[in-house]
């Protein structure tokens, strides 16, 4: 039934992640179980990142799968006017998540690998990669979802390759498609940057993450510590869930139930102007194709606020010039 004219409908209570209820009696005895308990839990993203063990102020996350999820850790409600990021509440009260999402990235080195063929595999896309100069390679702009969320929200964003030409081969084409990866993932953590609140080392998971070579290009390409933990093997979300149920009916997280820290790479400063570089042929790159999308009747004014603050960073952490 429509409510009468003039209320306002009522939305239900939004319960915290440990809320828990027994299972009810007709539904366990259809199942064969005990009532046993259920919890509400949270969204893979937040579970993930709790089972990698952020979520202390200031931590970052970064869990690399199909699609991969940039998520600080803070106390404090912050907003973005340029709504460049989603804004979750996390499994423990008093914490947000300021979260970032790209869209294709595990699919995309899935999807590049097989359309390589020779039996080529994702792990081996990133090792054929790792053996390239990334200065000689296209620009590849990752957007094959199609449309990127990221910090662009651009559903109308495609996928492109830019500068292609005889001398490229299947390790360029590899190695475009990391360097797109890495430079969107360097967006979202710029933007993190900019609230002051993300200072610290990146924690990373799953995916291209268990790759040394990646971790390095994310760390020289970001200027920031890169650590993984030293079980890369976990299903950080499962553990995560496993973990909000313990605390929901025990009242308290179970002995080690965090993972130990293990490899951590420190950014080559000698690798920044390169990466500087790379940044600005595929900033250039997506600005000149949204200009074409536009149909070519807009000037570079006419880039909304938060490309021109974007096009116009160094490097993430650095003063904006």
């Amino acid at each position: 039934m429509a409510d009468p004219p003039g209320r306002r409908p009522e939305l239900p209570p939004v319960r915290p992640s440990v809320t828990c209820r027994p299972l009810r009696a007709a539904a366990a005895a259809r199942l064969g179980c005990a009532s046993v308990p259920v919890v509400l839990g949270a969204a893979d993203s937040v579970l993930g990142a709790l089972g990698l063990g952020v979520r202390q102020p200031g931590q970052v996350a970064y869990i690399a799968g199909t699609s991969t999820v940039i998520l600080g850790i803070t106390d404090k409600l912050v907003l973005d006017p340029d709504h460049r990021f989603l804004v979750t509440p996390l499994a423990e009260p008093g914490r947000w998540g300021v979260e970032m999402d790209l869209l294709a990235t595990g699919s995309a080195i899935t999807w590049l690998a097989r359309l390589l063929g020779d039996n080529l595999t994702g792990a081996g896309l990133i090792e054929l990669a790792a053996r390239t100069d990334p200065s000689h390679a296209p620009v590849l702009l990752p957007y094959l979802s199609p449309g990127e969320q990221g910090a662009l929200w651009d559903p109308l964003l495609r996928g492109a390759v830019v500068g292609l030409d005889f001398s490229h081969g299947r390790e360029h084409l590899a190695r475009a498609l990391v360097n797109g990866i890495v430079l969107e993932s360097r967006r979202c953590l710029t933007v993190l940057d900019q609230t002051g609140l993300f200072s610290g080392v990146i924690e990373v998971a799953g995916g291209s993450a268990v790759a040394p070579s990646f971790r390095a290009d994310l760390a020289d390409a970001t200027g920031r510590l890169v650590s993984m933990p030293c079980d890369a093997d976990t299903y950080y979300s499962a553990r995560g869930a496993a973990l909000i149920a313990a605390l929901a009916v025990e009242g308290e997280w179970p002995d080690d139930a965090f993972p130990a820290a293990g490899d951590t790479v420190e950014p080559d400063s000698s690798r920044a102007e390169l990466w500087d570089e790379l940044w600005a042929a595929h900033e250039s790159a997506r600005q000149r194709l949204q200009h074409a999308r536009l149909g070519g009747n807009v000037t570079d004014r006419d880039l909304t606020r938060r490309d021109e603050r974007q096009a116009r960073h160094i490097r993430p952490g650095h003063q904006i010039v």
